[in-house]
Parts: structure tokens; C-alpha cells; sequence
């Protein structure tokens, strides 16, 4: 018996022996990790904030030409000793005047402006009163030839408000921060006065004034658009500055060709003898090179 069963359990174990290896080798195997799906690039990659032939990418530099017009006043400010003696109708300025501006970098969609223009007027009349200007006189009824010289030269910081980044929007609006040098200049003279001692008055004023605007822009497509600005800054009962100005723009890969109306007024300060004021504006066209 006990033959019998060492046989069995023998049997047995040469069995699982055997066995076990077959049922290790039909174990499921172990599962793949499935392999990254590659993503749309071109789903996944932003859109440029502004492309390279936007209007307000790059940096200008030009020149325009201004049809001037608009005569402007020497009038008797809180110091002046006789006012009825020291006021002085200026002549128009010719109607041709040249201006000049230039851009840089200044943040991001943002640009540091440089703008000059210089106007100049020259003409003739007849002394109705005595005149007391620049401490300088002139009897009634003298002839007189009076020439003047405005200048005019700001700094601005062009900030773009809305929307920022731009994108392809069509609509733009911008901030204006800005610091202004004007100067105002006169020469009386009367050529055919007899008296030995006299001296043809002559006097200027100068403006440093700070200046606040606003810009828009409507750009219906690359090659065309549309732009307004305006600007200006005044303390009452002192000296005030003010621009406004609208232009169509065509653009040719770098080459932009403008055109509009511009406008100018100024204010000397009125707590002196003397102080200027007046108004020019007129039609301006120009040329601009865009450094992209």
C-alpha cells in the first residue's frame, strides 16, 4: 500500500512539473502604454500679435508739406503800460510750410515721436496810433513792415490703448503724452522813418509746456487707412497750445503717401507786456519712410 501511494504522489508531482510551465506562458502579457497622439501645430500656435505690413508696425520718418493760412495778433498783456498802444494785427502766414517727424520704439506696440514744422508770415500797413512795442516806438501814421516766425517742436509718447495686442483689428485708439518747445518772433520795422534814433522793435516768446492728447486710426485693409489725432494743454489766464489734425494714408510696402488738414493754435502767457495769439491751419501732404 504504501508502494502504492509514494507511486501516486509521485505521479502527482511529475504532473504540476510539467504543467506549470505551460500555464505561466498563457498568462495575458502585461499592456502597452497607447503612444502620445501628435497635436496640430498649427491648431495650437497663436496667432502674431501684429504682423510685419500693419500700419502700426515699424517706425517713420517724413516730411510734409502745409498750406498755411491764418493771420495771428501782438496783444497788450497785464503788464503793459498803454494797451491801446501796443496792439499789432500780424500778417498771414505764407502758404507754405514744412514740417518734419520722426518714430522710435518705445514698449511694446508703442512709439516715441519727434515732430518740428516752422510757419512764417510777412507784410505791411500803416501805424494807426502810436505804437509802444518791445520797448520800442513808432509814430502814427508811420509806414510799417512787420515779419513773424512760429516754431513749433514736440516729443510724444504714443501709447496704444485699445486693443493691445492689435492683432487684425480695424479700429485703433491711442494715447498722447507729450512735451512741447514753441517759439514766437516779431520785427516791427518802419523804413521810412526820419528820426536818426530809432529802433525797429523786436521781441519773441518762448513756450515749455507739457500736452495731453488722443489718436484713432480706422484701417479697412494694409494699403489703406485713415488717422486722427489731437492734442493740447492751457491754463487760463496764461499761455495755451493746441493741434488737430486728420490724414488718409496710402502705403506701398515701406512708402507711405499722406494727405489731409491740420490745424495749430497758440497762446503766449498774457501776464507780460506783450503776448502772442493765433491760428493757422490748412491742406498738408507728405511722404513716409517705415523702418520695419
Amino acid at each position: 500500500m504504501k508502494t502504492l501511494a509514494l507511486k501516486r504522489i509521485g505521479a502527482a508531482s511529475l504532473m504540476c512539473v510539467l504543467v506549470a510551465p505551460v500555464f505561466g506562458q498563457q498568462q495575458p502579457p502585461t499592456p502597452e502604454a497607447p503612444a502620445p497622439q501628435q497635436q496640430n501645430q498649427a491648431a495650437t500656435t497663436a496667432p502674431p500679435e501684429i504682423s510685419k505690413d500693419d500700419p502700426d508696425y515699424g517706425d517713420p520718418f517724413g516730411l510734409y508739406f502745409w498750406l498755411t493760412k491764418g493771420p495771428g495778433k501782438l496783444l497788450p498783456g497785464t503788464a503793459a503800460a498803454v494797451p491801446v498802444n501796443q496792439i499789432l494785427a500780424l500778417p498771414d502766414v505764407r502758404p507754405r510750410s514744412f514740417g518734419a517727424s520722426a518714430s522710435m520704439p518705445a514698449g511694446k506696440f508703442n512709439h516715441l515721436e519727434l515732430t518740428y514744422f516752422q510757419a512764417d508770415g510777412d507784410g505791411s500797413s500803416y501805424a494807426k496810433v502810436p505804437l509802444g512795442l518791445f520797448g520800442g516806438s513808432i509814430p502814427q501814421g508811420d509806414f510799417i513792415s512787420t515779419s513773424y516766425r512760429l516754431r513749433n517742436a514736440q516729443l510724444t509718447w504714443n501709447y496704444l490703448n485699445w486693443p493691445a495686442p492689435p492683432e487684425d483689428s480695424k479700429w485703433r485708439f491711442h494715447s498722447l503724452f507729450a512735451f512741447d518747445y514753441m517759439s514766437v518772433s516779431a520785427a516791427i520795422d518802419a523804413p521810412f522813418e526820419q528820426n536818426p534814433n530809432f529802433t525797429a522793435p523786436h521781441g519773441s516768446k518762448n513756450l515749455f509746456y507739457p500736452a495731453l492728447g488722443a489718436a484713432a486710426e480706422y484701417i479697412p485693409n494694409k494699403h489703406f487707412y485713415f488717422q486722427a489725432r489731437a492734442w493740447g494743454f492751457g491754463i487760463p489766464q496764461h499761455a495755451a497750445i493746441g493741434d488737430a489734425e486728420v490724414t488718409a494714408v496710402v502705403a506701398i510696402k515701406n512708402l507711405e503717401i499722406f494727405g489731409g488738414y491740420k490745424l495749430f493754435h497758440y497762446k503766449t502767457s498774457k501776464n507780460t507786456d506783450q503776448y502772442f495769439v493765433g491760428t493757422i491751419s490748412g491742406a498738408i501732404g507728405g511722404l513716409r519712410w517705415v523702418i520695419r
